[in-house]
């Protein structure tokens, strides 16, 4: 993970994790560069809101979204 934006970082992840579901809440004061994976058998639902331009897999986050933003 890499800091993209100038200025102090604060962050705040909050996890649940139930059988056979987990939910991830992260909040951040500044623009970050991150790469992952989800598990093969994952459904990945985008965030409710930005305040700032953000991007997902290359693809600008437009809210409300034209088409559904998840990936499988």
């Amino acid at each position: 993970m890499d800091q993209v934006s100038s200025g102090r970082f604060a962050g705040r992840l909050v996890m649940i994790r139930l059988r056979g579901l987990e939910i991830v809440r992260e909040t951040t004061t500044q623009a970050l560069l991150k790469q992952g994976s989800a598990s093969p058998d994952a459904l990945v639902f985008m965030p409710l809101a930005v305040s700032n331009p953000g991007y997902y897999n290359g693809r600008p986050l437009v809210f409300p979204p034209r088409r559904p933003m998840f990936t499988r």
